[in-house]
């Protein structure tokens, strides 16, 4: 089903644009000045990726904190907290410190935060209190609440930042984080430089939304989700010059030429090799754990091989993160249609949850309909 785009009538208006035409925009964009970068000392090409970045995007010199951290993918909750997060609170307690407002990870810094098991005789008190597992989580996730003292491990905590542009109070104490992450270094570069050179002409090409179902709005997490894909495909129907496929069935797409932009399901740790991805491309799979391993040659997740084969910006989740913790496809594009935001602020005013599972992929300052 191709999507023709229609003419800009109010009546045809879907909820999500309306949103951010009428809401009241933040008071300055994110900025250069705004990033702090964090290497691994453990891992070359993890400082030599930093420092071309922050060549690239004009980061302050001193935006630059290098750690050392375990080189595999995973960490233990005590060296994430005393390797990393105490020398991030450090360097944010320094004077200057308040405009740091977004996070950069950079290749060779671990993706999770294994789990630790509790006390026996506290586990069931755990699971009624929260209803999820304990303490496991993306090192991303959990790190955009540094600024945060204290707040329970066990599940998700709720993202002050869902669909707001800032805020007060607790909104005010998040770090918005991206990654730049992936197989190999090159990949890492391509994606900057791509991000970089998108910005200048724009995002071209076709945007494909593989929903399950016709739109019915149900009301179950499913359901809702299918829907959002349904939106977001009218979204970018009416407020962009992209042209929109949109796939209602259980079948997945057969083919994507000319991909720009993509979200769909549910394919779970199999990649589809029907996509030819653009230049500066964005897209995700909505399916458990398909960021959990950028590494591993022979991992067929959504996130790895989308990176592999050519696009500059993914998302997704480390481990089950279950349904309802993945950005809204009609708010998540919705944002980074709209021009104004970057990539990682349409992330994190679309992310439901923090301390959780959830990662992204790609340069924050990148707006592929910046112009």
């Amino acid at each position: 089903m191709v999507l023709q785009r229609p003419g800009y009538q109010l009546a045809i208006v879907p909820l999500t644009v309306l949103l951010i035409v009428l809401a009241v925009l933040p008071a300055a964009a994110l900025s250069p000045q705004n990033i702090l970068l964090i290497a691994n000392r453990a891992v070359p090409h993890s400082i030599e990726l930093a420092r071309y970045y922050q060549q690239k995007r004009l980061i302050p010199e001193t935006n630059l904190l290098t750690v050392t951290m375990p080189v595999e993918e995973h960490c233990r909750r005590q060296e994430y907290q005393q390797q990393l997060l105490a020398p991030l609170r450090q360097r944010l307690a320094r004077p200057g410190a308040e405009k740091i407002h977004c996070l950069v990870l950079f290749y060779g810094l671990p993706l999770k935060i294994l789990a630790e098991q509790p006390a026996a005789d506290s586990i069931d008190e755990i699971a009624q209190a929260s209803g999820l597992a304990v303490s496991s989580a993306a090192v991303d996730s959990e790190i955009a609440l540094a600024r945060v003292e204290d707040y329970p491990l066990a599940g998700w905590v709720a993202n002050p930042l869902l669909e707001k542009r800032g805020g007060q109070g607790a909104a005010e104490a998040i770090l918005l984080v991206s990654r730049l992450d992936a197989a190999t270094p090159d990949i890492v570069r391509r994606m900057i430089d791509d991000s970089l050179a998108t910005e200048r002409s724009g995002l071209r090409g076709k945007a494909y939304f593989d929903a399950r179902w016709p739109a019915n709005g149900g009301q179950g997490a499913y359901q809702r989700y299918d829907t959002a894909l349904h939106q977001a495909a009218m979204t970018t129907a009416t407020i962009s010059r992209l042209e929109v496929v949109l796939e209602e069935t259980e079948a997945l797409l057969v083919a994507a030429p000319q991909a720009a932009i993509y979200s769909g399901w549910y394919s779970l740790g199999a990649y589809t090799d029907i996509f030819t991805w653009q230049p500066g491309a964005v897209g995700y799979h909505i399916a458990s754990g398909e960021c959990a391993t950028l590494k591993q040659a022979a991992s067929q997740g959504w996130c790895k091989r989308m990176l592999d084969s050519g696009a500059a910006a993914t998302l997704g989740p480390v481990a089950e993160p279950y349904v309802q913790a993945f950005p809204r496809p009609d708010l998540f594009f919705g944002y980074l249609l709209d021009g104004y935001y970057s990539l990682v602020e349409s992330y994190f005013y679309s992310l439901p949850y923090l301390s959780w599972q959830m990662i992204l992929l790609g340069d924050p300052l990148y707006r592929p309909f910046r112009h």
